[in-house]
């Protein structure tokens, strides 16, 4: 996926980055959700000395779709063949962030 954290928002904390999950859930209802931040990082939006001149910088975060697949104790591995839902979640009480891509492959 794409994302970056909105350039001049008062909802991201300063100089933090943001951290969320990605989740898929397939059709006999196992959900697996994934952190960001094992993969990448979505970085705060870089701060330049003339405020018109500061932009969000999209950045690619690539999740193996292997990591919901593995098995973990007590988690059941997602059947990727029948994914039936795409969610994100946020880690943090506040941000705002925007996302350009959010594409899978194999």
């Amino acid at each position: 996926m794409r994302v970056t954290q909105r350039a001049d928002s008062a909802h991201n904390p300063a100089n933090q980055a943001q951290n969320l999950r990605i989740a898929l859930s397939d059709g006999s209802g196992k959900v697996r959700a994934i952190r960001t931040s094992v993969f990448g990082e979505v970085p705060y939006p870089d701060v330049r000395p003339f405020a018109d001149l500061t932009k969000s910088a999209l950045t690619t975060i690539r999740i193996p779709l292997t990591a919901y697949t593995i098995v973990c104790a007590g988690l059941d591995p997602v059947n990727l063949s029948d994914v039936t839902r795409v969610s994100l979640m946020s880690e943090t009480s506040t941000g705002e962030i925007e996302i350009d891509d959010l594409e899978f492959a194999s």
